[in-house]
């Protein structure tokens, strides 16, 4: 939200500097994002002749461009000009050789002698925004012909230097969406710091004349709670005055004509959206505010044509016919017009909740809306309507106020609040004196209506909709005292660990973080992601029924979406190598409930080692992952053999024919659709389905700690090779040697190959064995035995054979 410090200056007489305003304002919770000059580049008005086009002929070879033959005072000069309303007659500002103006991109230059398709042309004629006086560049901008030729612009165009802050304005702060709205705030700080500042709205009220009378009928009084209405007059559209042109301009808004351009400075000083309809269109001045039976098609300002709900507020004429989308848009139909001599001036409080859905649904997101869904001032829409009488009467000769109406049934009910000036101490840290506490309440508007032992009886006012609750009043007393007066303690209580209400919810989180500590050792770096995606358009996936954009419309699946842009957003910061793990909630849909299940996902890429021209890195693969990955099961599920099953694309862990986890190298495909460049290599296994497994396995009694004695003899290795059918493959030999015999502890495969002699199908496979006894060492007899086991099970259960 912008705000002018000029305009500020109209409410509250303030004689600081725009820097300090804007740590003050920051202070108090009106943060300053920035501050801009206004306007941002200046011309010398006083170079710039107003002078008077006496022919406007067309160039010769040109479409566009004109000979322009321009009387300045004495002088006539020929300029070449192609805007479109160059014409003869009117008068025009003219930059003569030697002045300077702007460009399009606001860039000073300076207006010399020139030949354009062989005309030369001894000056410019100006656009408002070549002057720095406006936004229009569609044509040059047309002075009053009454002035006289040869007279300097700065004469007739004086434009005050101005400084503009942008706010970024918390929803809460309804009760600041206006420039009268901050200086209250301002003027409550500098006045409870011994700052002395007035604060002074100056709306004249006109004279109500109630020559006519307006009917409103209000169908939906609890969607419109005030409905205020003026007819005003002996209207001629025109030009704004040119201070109300400078204040629009300097916020960034365009001036349109003196009635738009009302109601839009209106909004901007106090905070309340108003609207103006040409009166004609409302027949007998009746008019019919509410939601509508039936689905109505409507055509808005700006060429918008849309189709309402029975959920929208709208107002009518007597015929029924579409004018205004309340609270959000006016209907075209009943626009402004240059033709326009009477107008409908509507102020109005509209229910915050439908125009937020209305605005929402149709995605007209307007100053007004803006405004009205934040919740406005209801007290304040007859003071929009006289202040915009009085800014239109400027250019309006007697203008009048024909007729008024204010449909009000039931006043908005004030809050009444208890403040504990114990809670106060506590809540704030300090105590601070009770009369400066009334002092800061006086300055805010809040009334105190009783004093109580220990506390106060207070009521807020009707514009402070964000100040329901003892806890608000406590946070409007801080920023206005100041939290930086707050100091520091010097202890600082807090819980390092989270506390869960149950003994298995606090075993789950201490294996989870022993994970997170296990691989951080391995080199990986935790990273934590949004849980909300981008709709993948899968049936399973749960979507948001208010969305804050596109990108974050639907809840994560799996873990490998956020995974991989992380990887991504490294990449393309020329980051080679990636070991990123996350421990994280995913959601879905599965037979019509919603599935919430904690995963880890870990995701490798890039080169293992750093290149150096000994060593030029081994890329991160799928075996490195399986490690880890076994690594992950033994924690969780020790001496638990899983069952393990590949398509050739991907390993799958899976106990008990319920799947776990999967194991898989990223295709062309999948690494271009994430723009991913390295090779990646990634792993996902749901943590909650191992934790129920874990807890099953307890409860059944196969999976109890057991303590060992460290045997004092050795270990032996023996190595074993075997021809078995390839599709066999690794796992399950291994599984089937380790369940031989408790002695063995270890099963490694060293070697493996392929050849004709072995057969297509076949392949050899070494195994290097450990074995232990506790009790004794081995002999001859005692390892042949067991090698004869060994060899036994294997050609029984795979048909595998040993090799010589």
């Amino acid at each position: 939200m912008k705000i002018s410090y000029s305009w500020l200056k109209k409410y509250i007489k303030i004689d600081l500097t725009a820097e300090r305003i804007a740590t003050i304002l920051t202070d108090i919770g009106l943060e300053v994002e920035s501050i801009t000059s206004f306007p941002e580049a200046s011309v010398d008005l006083s170079k710039i002749l107003i002078g008077e086009i006496l022919t406007a002929e067309k160039a010769p070879n040109s479409d566009k461009l004109k000979l322009c033959n321009v009387k300045i005072g004495a002088d006539t000069l020929q300029i070449v000009c192609g805007a479109p309303n160059a014409r003869q007659g009117i008068k025009v500002p003219v930059a003569t050789i030697g002045a300077k103006v702007l460009s399009k991109d606001k860039e000073i230059f300076e207006i010399k002698k020139s030949k354009i398709r062989g005309h030369e042309s001894f000056g410019m004629l100006c656009s408002e925004v070549e002057l720095g006086l406006g936004s229009d560049n569609s044509g040059l901008m047309e002075l009053d012909n009454s002035l006289v030729s040869g007279t300097a612009l700065d004469k007739i165009y004086q434009i005050t230097p101005d400084q503009v802050f942008e706010i970024g304005l918390t929803p809460n702060r309804s009760d600041a969406m206006g420039h009268f709205g901050v200086a209250r705030d301002l003027a409550a700080y500098l006045n409870s710091h011994n700052l002395p500042a007035k604060l002074e709205l100056g709306i004249q009220k006109f004279p109500i004349n109630s020559v006519e009378e307006i009917q409103i009928d209000n169908s939906s009084p609890k969607l419109v709670p005030r409905f205020s209405v003026f007819k005003l007059n002996n209207i001629q559209v025109g030009e704004s005055p040119r201070w109300v042109k400078d204040a629009l301009l300097a916020i960034g808004i365009e001036p349109k004509n003196n009635v738009v351009d009302a109601t839009n400075y209106v909004m901007h000083a106090i905070g309340q959206p108003i609207h103006a309809y040409d009166a004609k269109y409302f027949n007998e001045n009746k008019i019919f505010v509410g939601v509508s039976e039936h689905p109505t098609q409507i055509e808005l300002l700006g060429n918008v044509i849309k189709e309402s709900d029975t959920t929208d507020i709208l107002i009518k004429n007597k015929e029924n016919h579409f004018m205004g989308l309340a609270g959000i848009l006016g209907g075209i139909s009943s626009s402004v017009t240059d033709n326009t001599e009477e107008i409908l001036v509507e102020s109005a409080y509209f229910d915050p909740v439908s125009i937020r859905k209305t605005a929402k649904r149709l995605g007209l997101h307007t100053d007004a809306s803006f405004r009205f869904e934040r919740g406005c001032d209801p007290e304040i829409t007859l003071s929009a309507l006289h202040l915009a009488t009085q800014i239109i009467s400027e250019t309006c000769e007697n203008v009048q106020i024909l007729a008024s109406a204010d449909a009000y049934p039931a006043k908005s009910p004030a809050s009444y609040i208890v403040l504990r000036f114990s809670k106060l101490d506590q809540v704030s840290g300090i105590k601070i004196h009770r009369e400066e506490v009334k002092e800061i309440l006086r300055h805010l508007d809040i009334k105190v209506i009783n004093e109580i032992q220990n506390g106060l009886e207070i009521e807020v006012p009707r514009y402070r909709a964000d100040v329901l609750r003892e806890i608000d009043v406590i946070e409007e007393i801080m920023r206005i005292y100041g939290f930086n007066k707050i100091k520091s303690t010097q202890k600082i209580a807090y819980t390092p660990l989270v506390q869960y209400p149950n003994q298995a919810d606090t075993q789950f989180f201490a294996l989870e973080n022993k994970l997170r500590f296990s691989l951080v050792a391995l080199g990986c770096t935790e990273v934590m992601n949004n849980s909300l995606q981008k709709s993948t358009g899968s049936e399973s996936q749960i979507l948001l029924k208010n969305p804050l954009s596109k990108e974050l419309s639907g809840m994560r699946e799996n873990l490998e979406s956020s995974l991989a842009q992380s990887v991504s957003f490294n990449e393309k910061r020329s980051i080679s190598t990636v070991k990123f793990f996350e421990i994280g909630n995913v959601y879905a849909y599965m037979h019509s409930s919603i599935i919430e299940e904690c995963h880890i996902g870990i995701i490798l890429g890039g080169s293992a080692k750093n290149k150096s021209w000994i060593d030029a890195g081994n890329s991160s693969d799928f075996l490195q992952l399986k490690s880890k990955a076994d690594d992950l099961f033994n924690t969780w599920l020790p001496n638990i053999p899983l069952e393990q099953s590949t398509d050739g694309k991907k390993l799958e862990y899976s106990f008990a024919g319920m799947r776990i986890g999967e194991i898989y190298n990223f295709d062309a495909a999948t690494r271009a659709s994430y723009d991913i460049q390295m090779p990646i290599a990634y792993f996902e296994a749901s943590l909650t389905a191992l934790w129920d497994i874990k807890q099953n396995l307890i409860s059944n009694g196969k999976l109890t700690k057991k303590y060992n004695q460290i045997s004092k003899y050795n270990p032996l290795q023996k190595d074993m090779a075997f021809i078995a059918k390839k599709k066999i493959g690794y796992h399950q030999l291994a599984t089937a040697i380790q369940e031989t015999s408790e002695a063995i502890e270890e099963v490694n495969l060293f070697d493996y190959f392929e050849n004709e002699k072995l057969g297509v199908e076949n392949a050899s496979y070494a195994f290097r064995i450990k074995i232990r006894q506790d009790d004794k060492s081995w002999d001859d007899t005692e390892i042949n035995t067991l090698m004869n086991l060994i060899s036994q099970k294997l050609n029984h259960t795979f048909d595998a054979t040993l090799r010589n």
